[in-house]
């Protein structure tokens, strides 16, 4: 689940901003560390 998160932050990323990526990164670890994925 982490490798397509990371994924899906990459592609988010190429087609927006760093700090729209890092924003996805974070929000994708929260989700995983509470164990709930959108």
């Amino acid at each position: 689940m982490m490798r397509r998160a990371f994924t899906d932050a990459q592609v988010l990323g190429r087609a927006g901003s760093l700090p729209a990526r890092l924003s996805h990164l974070n929000q994708a670890d929260a989700a995983f560390r509470l164990g709930s994925h959108p």
